[in-house]
């Protein structure tokens, strides 16, 4: 993500790349009770599910009910409330009604998995507000509760290790709009309603604001969107457009990604756009969408974002989606690296920085995710220090100076919490972007260009399609230099 021109101390002359982020939960809510057979809603108080390993574990104390709820997580100590464990996710298809002009979306998902425990009874998703209609597992009505900004849905049968399940969960409503603990620059993360346009930005935890999911990117899965707008609106969403069919005033537009993709980086974007396409030297398909206004101007940029992207490919390994672009949206303060259409803010759509910053994060933050959202210097750190390398491309010595520039202001007004482990506030601060890139210029000039780029397209050959630790990344720097750098990376997360 890239803040839009943000002015901080000394950095007054340096553009601040940000990227958008999601908020915290309380730790107890009411409990909401549904059924297929029961619609009454009741407190904690009136109903205790079967736990979650096994039918005949009744939970008959509401605090260790509670507990085990609270467990429903991917385990990232960072950001403890997200995620699910006990199923891999394969396939989202989501099947999505929405309208500019109405704060209102109808919606089915369709989720393909995979159980990675046995003896499962019960499995649990991420999910915020909305009235659900419907819950099928293998298309078998089951009952449901919400808890803690989840949904727990029981399976009609004991499930083991290995089988796949297929959950459709049909609702509709206004999406809750909540002030982030991670994202204190925007007002609320998920759907964000527009004049004549909305658009999702979810960074990292607002997907849970629109659909159900597992909204950690431990669990990367594939995505088909069938997205319905009334005319002359387009819908935008990731990976490739397969298909529209048009039905009465309304359109359908058909987008499949299938590389693996976290679900803080699914976005949907209606407008009124001008779709501009071409191709990269190397051959990279580019198209993007823009507004009437901006066409014209973003036209004449193809020649240099096809470069862009060729020489990226060329220090960190093959492009490693099916195709790339951008689209435009009313100006939020920041633009978000959503992979492959990446959400532009109109203020910056034009700025050849900020299209490298969130370029970059294809490679650093989306074909390889953090395995802790804490770690995310890792990505704002390279996409930041990856748009200083683009701009001094032909004069290297400009850019130790701008880097020395950077450690300067660093060291005049220090902040005292490490790199790897910001406040919830400061995820997306300064240190994160600015001393990240540091970090990365300081590792490039300890190893030398050869055994630093070698290691990162190791890192990419290793872990594209997946996530990575600190401790992953600083193996594979290892390695590629022949020694060790733990006293290097101390010093810089102490």
């Amino acid at each position: 993500m890239k803040k839009n021109k943000i002015a901080i101390g000394i950095f007054l002359s340096l553009t601040l790349t940000m990227l958008f982020i999601s908020g915290c939960t309380p730790l107890v809510e009411s409990l909401t009770v549904q059924s297929n057979t029961d619609t009454e809603s009741k407190t904690t108080e009136d109903f205790l599910p079967t736990a979650t390993v096994h039918e005949a574990e009744i939970v008959t104390d509401k605090e260790a009910f509670v507990a085990r709820a609270e467990n429903s997580s991917a385990g990232d100590p960072f950001m403890p409330e997200v995620g699910n464990l006990g199923y891999d996710v394969q396939n989202y298809a989501v099947q999505i009604t929405l309208d500019p002009g109405t704060y209102w979306l109808e919606s089915v998902v369709d989720i393909e998995m995979i159980t990675t425990q046995d003896h499962l009874w019960q499995i649990s998703l991420d999910m915020i507000g909305f009235q659900i209609d419907e819950v099928l597992v293998n298309q078998e009505e089951v009952d449901y509760f919400r808890l803690n900004k989840k949904l727990y849905v029981d399976l009609p049968q004991e499930t083991n290790s290995g089988e796949k399940l297929n959950i459709s969960i049909r609702y509709s409503g206004e999406p809750v709009q909540e002030m982030s603990a991670y994202v204190p620059f925007i007002d609320n993360l998920g759907i964000q309603f527009r004049e004549d346009m909305l658009y999702i930005v979810s960074e990292p935890d607002g997907t849970r604001y629109w659909m159900p999911v597992n909204d950690h990117p431990l669990d990367k899965a594939s995505y088909a969107m069938e997205i319905t707008v009334p005319q002359p609106y387009t819908a935008v969403s990731n990976g490739q457009l397969l298909d529209t069919t048009i039905d009465g005033n309304q359109t359908t537009y058909y987008w499949e990604n299938k590389e693996p993709l976290a679900s803080a980086l699914v976005t949907i974007a209606v407008g009124e756009y001008q779709r501009i396409e071409s191709v990269s030297p190397q051959g990279i398909v580019l198209r993007s969408y823009v507004t009437m206004e901006t066409a014209q101007d973003f036209q004449t940029l193809q020649p240099q974002i096809g470069e862009m992207i060729d020489w990226m490919s060329d220090l960190f390994g093959a492009y490693p989606f099916s195709e790339f672009g951008y689209v435009e949206v009313s100006d939020i303060g920041a633009s978000l690296e959503t992979q492959s259409m990446v959400i532009m803010s109109e203020s910056a759509i034009l700025d050849e920085s900020v299209l490298c910053h969130e370029m970059a994060h294809m490679w650093f933050g989306d074909w390889v995710n953090l395995n802790s959202w804490s770690e995310i210097w890792r990505n704002e750190g390279f996409a930041t220090y990856v748009s200083y390398m683009w701009e001094n491309r032909e004069n290297p010595a400009q850019l130790d100076d701008t880097m020395e520039f950077i450690a300067i202001g660093l060291q005049e007004d220090p902040h005292d919490f490490p790199l790897n482990n910001p406040p919830a506030e400061d995820m997306f601060g300064r240190d994160s972007y600015y001393k990240g890139a540091l970090l990365v210029h300081q590792l490039r000039k300890q190893m030398g260009d050869d055994a630093f780029f070698s290691g990162l397209k190791t890192y990419f050959e290793q872990y594209g399609g997946s996530a990575a630790s600190d401790a992953d990344f600083q193996a594979i720097m290892e390695e590629a230099g022949g020694s060790s750098l733990d006293d290097f990376f101390t010093s810089w997360f102490e």
